[in-house]
């Protein structure tokens, strides 16, 4: 599938020039844009195709585990796992990933910008930033596999559409979906006096991410 999964930390850094060579003729391509690290690309997939966004932030190493030691190895590396849905999984924690590190890079020049709001607008959207302005420091540094997570629920399991399209969605430079979602979030999070931990516990929780579920589909059901 033109990918290479590396199965153990820095393998790839360990390469030589003839073993990197030899796998970039085998996937018919260059290495640097075209591996997955396990761990990475088992959380994408954890927070996707299982709908378990805490166990991929929150509990990682317990993908790893066996069941008797109290994980979720067998479950995660069983029969639903494809070679697909691992690659597809990562393209789209990817495509939310470079939304989070665009804004982090605003983020980090917010005092020495003139409009810190306009520069966080090319990013997060005009109204996002007019209405959550000091919440967004808090929420998007934190929110890459909650909103991975989210969007395949939203888009993939509720909407029908296929992981590739929503890949292509993604892509383009204004990031409309990925805004409606935080926004929703954060909407959502206000409407409930029981969500009043800190966001960066909100966004691993998975009983919050369980009943955001819940209020999206309530949404689609709702729409003409």
């Amino acid at each position: 599938m033109g990918w290479y999964l590396e199965r153990r930390e820095s393998e790839v850094d360990a390469l030589t020039a003839l073993e990197k060579a030899a796998i970039e003729s085998q996937i018919g391509a260059k290495l640097d844009d075209r591996v997955i690290r396990l761990k990475e690309g088992a959380q994408a997939f954890v927070a996707t195709y299982m709908r378990q966004p805490e166990l991929a932030k929150k509990n990682p190493k317990r993908i790893f585990v066996g069941a008797t030691d109290g994980g979720y190895f067998d479950r995660v590396f069983g029969g639903d796992l494809t070679a697909e849905k691992f690659v597809a999984a990562h393209r789209l924690a990817q495509c939310v990933n470079e939304y989070v590190r665009q804004f982090m890079t605003r983020k980090r020049r917010k005092d020495r910008v003139s409009d810190w709001r306009s520069d966080y607008a090319a990013v997060l959207g005009a109204e996002l930033v007019a209405k959550h302005p000091a919440l967004v420091d808090q929420v998007v540094p934190q929110s890459a596999i909650f909103l991975t997570a989210a969007v395949f629920e939203r888009r993939v399991v509720l909407e029908g559409k296929s992981v590739e399209a929503l890949i292509a969605e993604l892509r383009q430079p204004d990031f409309t979906v990925l805004n409606e979602l935080l926004m929703q979030t954060i909407d959502f999070a206000a409407q409930d006096p029981s969500f009043s931990k800190s966001w960066p516990t909100l966004l691993k929780s998975q009983p919050f991410f369980e009943k955001f579920a819940t209020y999206l589909k309530g949404r689609a059901s709702a729409a003409p």
